[in-house]
């Protein structure tokens, strides 16, 4: 026998997921609605070529949209920071960041820090960086701090995508290279930075300091590119998959 179906429009996320919740099945072309129905245990099946007004808007890996101009929408107060901001003083014990791969969570860790001229130095051989929050919005002294788990053997790297408030976030081998990355990341009003043998290297993200105006394909091209400097940085083994990634939502990467 036939099937009774509707199509409708909203702009209220709750009422699209109350619909969801006590649906019988679903077919969409929305990833976040499949999950939502099969949270619930009814059949859903993805539609793998979305439609907007009555309209294709993606076959074949491309988008069928037309490129549109944007504007760049940002809260950046762009300054320039020096090395000396990042020197920790010199102390016979201190507190270690300990990242873990894949993970939000971290360990702490009291050691005893290399030092050197009163002030405490990279130990890239115990893995022991420096670690850096620079507040976008506003001239404030950077909060500074040993970190494990990066495996860094040289350069830095910086990144203005830093879930919640999206502060540059730096890690590197010193100070100087501290203030390099940071600096690139102020100068371009956000994005991601990476300094190696070769120089520095960026992606600019104008629009918010967390996304770009150019096309996916590209923005993909550069990221994946940058990604590769950063794992170079450990010496091709970094203990971390995606060096870039604890700055980022998820990125992706192959184990």
């Amino acid at each position: 026998r036939g099937i009774a179906f509707e199509t409708f429009e909203s702009i209220h996320v709750w009422d699209i997921a109350a619909l969801l919740a006590t649906c019988r099945a679903c077919l969409a072309s929305s990833l976040h609605a499949v999950l939502v129905v099969r949270a619930f245990a009814r059949p859903a099946l993805a539609l793998n070529s979305p439609w907007l007004h009555g309209e294709p808007v993606y076959r074949d890996g491309g988008t069928l949209l037309p490129a549109v101009c944007t504007t760049t929408p940002n809260r950046f107060s762009p300054r320039t920071v020096t090395a000396a901001q990042f020197h920790l003083p010199a102390c016979r014990q201190a507190h270690v960041i300990c990242a873990r791969d894949g993970q939000l969570l971290t360990d702490n860790q009291l050691t005893t820090p290399a030092t050197a001229a009163g002030a405490i130095i990279a130990d890239t051989d115990r893995d022991l960086l420096f670690l850096t929050v620079v507040n976008r919005y506003a001239d404030a002294p950077p909060a500074v701090a040993l970190v494990h788990g990066f495996g860094l053997q040289r350069g830095a790297l910086a990144s203005s995508v830093a879930h919640d408030s999206h502060n540059i976030v730096a890690v590197g081998c010193s100070p100087e290279e501290l203030a390099t990355v940071v600096n690139q990341v102020m100068e371009t009003r956000g994005g991601l930075a990476v300094l190696d043998g070769d120089g520095l290297h960026s992606l600019p993200l104008p629009i918010a300091g967390l996304m770009s105006p150019d096309e996916g394909a590209t923005v993909a091209a550069r990221y994946q590119a940058l990604d590769s400097r950063a794992r170079a940085l450990s010496g091709g083994q970094p203990p971390l998959r995606a060096p870039l990634a604890p700055f980022l939502p998820r990125a992706s990467s192959s184990p």
